[in-house]
């Protein structure tokens, strides 16, 4: 059995309220035989390709002047609900912007001014129809009137698409939002005979009139015959966001259900849910190429493993593009290689591209993203080299040939997708995991989309956050904020961009800089780092400095493997004078310690460091430095933005 941590809302809420968009499906047509309510304009035409009814509207233009839209009035300070029907044929963006095809939404003031917006991504290559799904934030105070449009996003896409069933209304969110936090791995767990065995679930309740006072909280453990094992409740909610659970003592190895339901004191629920685990022997578990351990560890053929990577782009069929990484990793201290293009590889050549990398003990992550249309790859390019008339088919093929590959780590299955893609990145995963139950699933955010990574808890098994080069301590803040979305039961790995800001005419991070960001991801909890790219490297003018310095601070992290990939994770020590922006970690392996200090500041501080451990010296790695331990505690001076790695 395939055990599926998500949950099933079995009983409905509503996207409350009716349509305020006239003619939404586009079937009432004036005289002219245009929609009525709707603006006209060229490069679009009524069609009889419809996902409801007779009638949708086709653009086979990007310009900025072909969009059509109309103007609804919405409540200040209420959310909603925004809905279209997209269907897509050949929609490229020449310019590769991410163009495709979607809404907008555009609240205006008395005089037409601007006071806020909504132009989420939409769908690009070519597609079926498909729901385009969006929850708006609360409506700006002053708003008079809404605009809400449709279009191909920007001048630069080609292409046609058709839209249909239009709806914008008042949202109201649903009674119950849980998600499983533990078993953290796909419902699954070892048999534990020694200790309890926990189940925890993660609450959030919706809006609701009634006090929590007349709310009740049931919850139960079924086993696989429906028969209820163990019960909780009913009792009131504590608070709005809430966890529960069981510890569950001799539970044996078999399939079960937890059931959590929400009522309104003794009437019918507002809310059942249900979370599916299993519980197997421990050792069947760690047998799998890939497994994530309850404590986020990877376990790669059954021992601890921390990803060092980089990310790449080459041509798989460029032979000397290859050999050229080849030589660069072999000796290297890196593990792992993310090669965004190895997809457009032959099955023969990716795999043996990935025994080549394993032989050198470079593990791959391989990546499976945009074959559904979102991400801004075209259909023609997706998976060219696989069986299949479609991208999903193809991806279907690709997954059943690369999932025995050598070297093999995890699937990588979207990378910056925002919240309305919710649904179709947890298709991705769900039929990812019907074709391959033996290697974990990775989603890439960025610092902007850290607050979505809850949104994807159905949707993947560990998260990868872009942390900002420019600022060492928000970096870090990324990876903590992307932690706490999963109360710490989800494994997140950080993605460190080498790549400098042109924009900005920013130069890339130089070797201080990659330091700081390194161990800043490490103190605040990343299991794996990923730099990007190496292709940027490789093609920079001053190429054998930068690999110098990279492959410096990653030899000195590579140095600590087994503290990162095994180590017990300990509070952060105690620093005086408490003020200092200081932060640290401590990781114990056996009777051995590791602890990271780093100094956010951007001048030199003195700090009274905290080790309990009773010790008389204290290590200071990579500067050749012995410290004295007087009473409990260590003096150290910390340079700024820097770092200093103790061990004891």
């Amino acid at each position: 059995m395939r055990a599926t941590w998500w949950l099933m809302l079995v009983a409905a809420h509503a996207f409350a309220g009716e349509n305020l968009v006239r003619n939404g499906g586009f079937e009432e047509l004036a005289a002219n035989g245009w929609p009525r309510y709707w603006s006209e304009t060229s490069g679009w035409s009524v069609d009889g390709e419809a996902a409801t009814g007779d009638h949708s509207l086709k653009v086979y233009t990007g310009i900025a002047s072909a969009v059509v839209f109309q103007q609804i009035k919405l409540k200040a300070g209420h959310q909603y609900e925004v809905q279209v029907s997209v269907r897509t044929d050949d929609v490229v963006d020449s310019a590769l912007r991410n163009g495709s095809a979607s809404f907008y939404v555009e609240h205006r003031g008395p005089a037409g001014e601007l006071l806020g917006a909504l132009n989420p991504d939409g769908y690009a290559s070519t597609l079926g129809w498909q729901i385009l799904r969006v929850v708006t934030p609360p409506v700006p105070e002053g708003t008079a009137f809404t605009r809400v449009g449709i279009h191909l996003t920007n001048s630069y896409t080609n292409g046609s698409a058709w839209f249909d069933e239009v709806s914008v209304a008042k949202y109201e969110p649903p009674p119950l939002s849980s998600i499983m936090l533990y078993p953290n791995y796909r419902g699954l767990m070892g048999e534990r005979t020694w200790e309890p065995t926990q189940i925890r679930v993660a609450c959030e309740l919706g809006r609701t009139n009634a006090p929590l006072s007349r709310l009740r909280v049931t919850a139960d453990v079924r086993d696989s015959s429906g028969q209820i094992l163990w019960t909780d409740g009913p009792t009131p909610p504590p608070s709005r966001s809430f966890e529960t659970g069981f510890d569950l003592r001799w539970i044996i190895r078999g399939s079960y259900t937890m059931r959590l339901g929400l009522f309104y004191e003794d009437d019918e629920p507002l809310a059942l849910q249900t979370f599916p685990f299993e519980v197997s022997h421990v050792a069947d578990l760690f047998a799998r190429p890939a497994f994530v351990r309850a404590d986020n560890t990877l376990l790669v053929g059954g021992e601890p493993f921390f990803p060092l990577g980089l990310v790449d782009s080459f041509d798989p069929a460029d032979a000397s593009a290859f050999a050229k990484r080849l030589k660069l990793l072999s000796g290297s201290p890196f593990n792992t290689l993310a090669n965004q293009e190895l997809d457009l590889g032959t099955p023969f050549r990716i795999r043996e591209i990935m025994t080549a990398l394993n032989k050198r003990g470079v593990k791959t992550i391989f990546p499976l993203a945009a074959y559904d249309g979102v991400g801004g790859a075209q259909a023609a390019g997706i998976l060219p080299r696989f069986k299949g008339t479609t991208p999903k088919a193809r991806a279907d093929d690709c997954i059943r040939r690369i999932r025995g590959a050598p070297g093999l780590i995890a699937w990588s299955i979207a990378r910056h997708a925002a919240a309305q893609y919710e649904p179709l990145i947890a298709a991705r995963y769900s039929r990812l995991l019907d074709t391959d139950e033996n290697h974990p699933v990775l989603i890439v955010q960025d610092a902007a989309t850290v607050a979505d990574t809850r949104v994807y808890s159905k949707a993947t098994d560990a998260f990868a956050i872009e942390m900002p080069a420019s600022d060492v301590g928000a970096a870090g803040d990324s990876v903590t904020a992307a932690a706490r979305s999963f109360s710490g039961y989800r494994p997140v790995w950080a993605v460190i961009d080498v790549y400098g800001n042109d924009e900005e005419a920013a130069p890339p991070p130089a070797r201080r800089e990659l330091r700081a960001l390194s161990y800043m991801a490490l103190v605040h909890g990343a299991r794996g780092l990923i730099y990007d790219s190496l292709a940027s490297i490789i093609a920079d003018a001053v190429f054998d400095e930068r690999w110098a310095d990279l492959t410096s601070v990653a030899g000195e992290l590579s140095s600590l493997a087994r503290y990162l990939a095994d180590g017990a994770r300990q509070p952060p020590a105690g620093v005086v004078p408490a003020f200092l922006a200081v932060d640290s970690c401590s990781l114990t392996l056996g009777d051995k310690h590791l602890m990271i200090v780093i100094n956010r500041q951007p001048r030199t501080v003195s700090a009274e460091i905290e080790i309990t451990t009773p010790v008389d010296t204290v290590t200071v790695l990579f500067e050749n430095r012995t410290l004295q331990r007087i009473g409990e505690s260590i003096v150290d001076t910390l340079p700024p933005l820097d770092v200093n790695v103790y061990e004891y």
